[in-house]
């Protein structure tokens, strides 16, 4: 016997260790403490020869599969699952347990516990799918119920209920041991559009009698009119392999559904022209070719021709990335230049684009590459220190390797230029007369500059850049003494050696 205090599996685990069979494992606590055991969605446990589950405390099977561990299964490869009324936490939807019931036991085996037990596929079992006993009353709904040698076996005075599901291919479908105490067990499917086979009259005390049923067999005490005359749909789901966007019209279709016989899919949701097909869990589908977001609709459809409809969406983008703006685009400076490239769409953030500066040589090309990142789904910006000896130029940027979230790469593209300039403007000069002292309040001051730039008098842009080669302004004094610092400033940014300082 093997106790567990706390064991989750999240893969693939077997019951057969070295070839010797695990004959129990049992989840319960030596010292008082609670034991857990729980298996995550999708792991797959393949139980050893008379591998027996007994739970004491917690099992958390939900969405996970508990099965044969030999390569050719069939019923009675092991014994199942058994829970005692002194289990807390017992979760089984979504559970698929097959293969189980040796020994004459069952695939799932409840004692005074009331789990919830919905979506849950419980097939192939030698004995019992599920037995109830000691009071055990759990809801089990949405279910399969198949290829037993008993759907379900219930003994005591429990109150378990059996709802929307799927109750077939069992040589017994649900036995009540006490019918003196009926088990509810409406609107299910048994196998047929007649219903279950009930071949006991027991209508004289209350009961059900229905010997023209050619579904599974009910005995007495149980409540199983009204039964659907549909098979229910369930499980129906699917998803897109390629997620939520995909630069291919060729995309993959993955379907579940646990009852469902055809299906069919279409961008149209009336489905015409399109024929239902055998059930399979994965298809191909072409999307229509045009870009944007498309909506993807599946009908499933069982034997008895019921369907229903679910959809998905998903973009379409074909189109590679480009870059639609850049900054910046005018002369700058020596120091940190920060290069900010704007893309046409959002952009996969796990991939850096490859940015270069290249400097145009008679010879020979400088090239600088530029380190950066991110900003957002549409900004990516990188920086570089330049200085005087990286040479005054035109510098030509190149942009490649981006991806947007369709996984296009972009082609490689001169996303634009700037002008890199060092040099400084030469000094302005002041050609009006300052009257110091003076009663009038504004002084016009004129002079000469370098075109294309602009006059900073006091550390204030007082005559804006042009091309120009003369300037003036009227400068408002202050009461006393006023100190005027007057330089040119270029289109980089480059400043000036001052004038001396004046006073007016």
């Amino acid at each position: 016997m093997r106790n567990l205090s706390s064991v989750s599996f999240r893969r693939q685990w077997r019951g057969i260790a070295m070839g010797l069979a695990l004959f129990h494992i049992s989840i319960s606590s030596t010292f008082g403490y609670g034991a857990t055991l729980t298996i995550a969605k999708g792991v797959v446990v393949q139980a050893g020869e008379q591998v027996q589950l007994v739970v004491r405390d917690s099992l958390n099977a939900q969405e996970a599969e508990i099965t044969s561990g030999k390569t050719a299964p069939s019923p009675g490869d092991w014994r199942g699952i058994r829970v005692y009324g002194s289990a807390t936490v017992v979760g089984f939807s979504g559970t698929t347990i097959s293969y189980g019931g040796a020994a004459d036991g069952a695939a799932l085996d409840i004692s005074g516990v009331s789990p919830a037990i919905n979506g849950a596929q419980i097939k192939n079992s030698a004995g019992a799918g599920i037995k109830l006993r000691e009071g055990a009353s759990p809801t089990i709904s949405n279910g399969v119920i198949s290829g037993n040698g008993v759907g379900i076996e219930a003994s005591g005075d429990g109150n378990p209920v059996l709802s929307n599901s799927f109750i077939t291919g069992n040589l017994y479908g649900l036995r009540n041991l006490n019918p003196a105490h009926p088990i509810k067990a409406v609107q299910n499917w048994w196998g047929d559009t007649s219903g279950p086979l009930d071949a006991s009259d027991d209508t004289a005390g209350g009961g059900l009698y229905n010997p023209g049923g050619l579904g599974n067999q009910v005995s007495d005490g149980v409540v199983y009119s009204p039964w659907s005359n549909l098979i229910p749909i369930l499980g129906g789901s699917f998803t897109i392999s390629e997620g939520a966007i995909t630069a291919s019209p060729g995309i993959t279709i993955n379907l579940s559904c646990m009852t469902c016989k055809e299906f069919r899919i279409s961008e149209d949701p009336s489905f015409a022209g399109v024929l239902f097909q055998q059930f399979t869990s994965t298809l191909p589908f072409s999307l229509s070719t045009n870009d944007g977001l498309k909506k993807v609709y599946v009908q499933f459809q069982t034997s008895t021709g019921n369907s229903s409809q679910l959809s998905s969406q998903i973009i379409l983008d074909t189109t590679k990335p480009t870059v639609t703006a850049m900054s910046p685009t005018t002369p700058v400076k020596a120091g940190d230049i920060t290069l900010t490239l704007t893309f046409s769409e959002a952009m996969s953030t796990g991939t850096q684009p490859t940015v270069t500066v290249t400097r145009p040589g008679f010879l020979l090309e400088t090239s600088y590459t530029i380190t950066g990142g991110w900003h957002n789904s549409t900004t990516w910006r990188g920086s570089y220190s330049f200085t005087a000896s990286s040479g005054d130029a035109t510098y030509v940027v190149k942009v490649s390797g981006a991806k947007d979230l369709a996984q296009n790469a972009m082609a490689d593209q001169q996303a634009g230029s700037f002008v890199l300039d060092t040099t400084p403007p030469t000094t302005p000069d002041l050609t009006s007369q300052v009257t110091t002292p003076t009663k009038v309040a504004n002084q016009t001051l004129t002079g000469s500059k370098e075109a294309n730039s602009a006059i900073i008098i006091n550390n204030v842009q007082r005559v804006p850049l042009t091309a120009d080669t003369n300037w003036s302004y009227s400068y408002p004094l202050a009461e006393g003494a006023n100190p005027l610092a007057i330089f040119a400033r270029d289109a980089a940014g480059n400043d000036s050696t001052p004038l001396a300082p004046r006073r007016s």
